[in-house]
């Protein structure tokens, strides 16, 4: 009985498979997978795909900006966002979807990022709901980002929970019945869990 030694067994190349956006929470590393997998998969023998390629599609000058962006050397405004979803061949809701991973991404403030999360997270559970993945009633019971961040807030000593001064903390992003609702909402759920 013959053996195949490593080097005579044939090279089978990987299965690629085009990286699924809802599988990411960073929008370079998002970037930089579709990158390879088109430079992998659109590559001829004639033209590979590269980074002109995308700046083309995208409708920008710069040859590598796509390049200085997965780097993390640059951020895309609103405008390159949109041109960018469009270059990534993302439909409506997908374009949506990078949107908010981008505005997440290069938001600086905690504050910020959390809202940013929160519509991300946001997206995400409507489509999962829209395929059935889970219900609309689970989906209820998930706190908001302002609900987060009162339940991170109720290890602290000295916090006032009044809704109106938990607005001013908040610095207006949300507003006192918004936070009176997620209020409600923590403890009612926090007395389920309890039973």
């Amino acid at each position: 009985m013959a053996f195949l030694t490593v080097e005579a067994m044939p090279q089978v190349s990987p299965v690629l498979h085009p990286p699924v956006l809802g599988e990411y929470t960073d929008f370079r590393l998002y970037l930089k997978d579709v990158y390879e997998y088109r430079r992998a998969t659109e590559s001829t023998g004639i033209r590979s795909y590269s980074y002109s390629t995308f700046s083309a599609a995208a409708d920008i000058k710069s040859p590598n900006y796509l390049k200085l962006i997965i780097e993390g050397r640059r951020n895309l405004s609103d405008d390159m966002i949109t041109r960018f979803a469009r270059a990534l061949r993302l439909n409506r809701s997908e374009s949506d979807e990078f949107r908010s991973l981008v505005l997440y991404g290069q938001a600086s403030a905690p504050l910020e990022r959390n809202q940013h999360l929160k519509v991300l997270a946001d997206i995400r559970a409507q489509r999962a709901v829209a395929a059935g993945q889970i219900n609309a009633t689970s989906l209820e019971k998930v706190p908001g980002w302002i609900g987060w961040v009162l339940y991170a807030m109720a290890d602290q000593a000295n916090v006032n929970f009044d809704p109106e001064i938990l607005q001013n903390l908040f610095r207006a992003k949300a507003s006192a019945d918004d936070i009176r609702n997620s209020l409600t909402k923590l403890v009612s759920s926090s007395d389920c869990s309890n039973r």
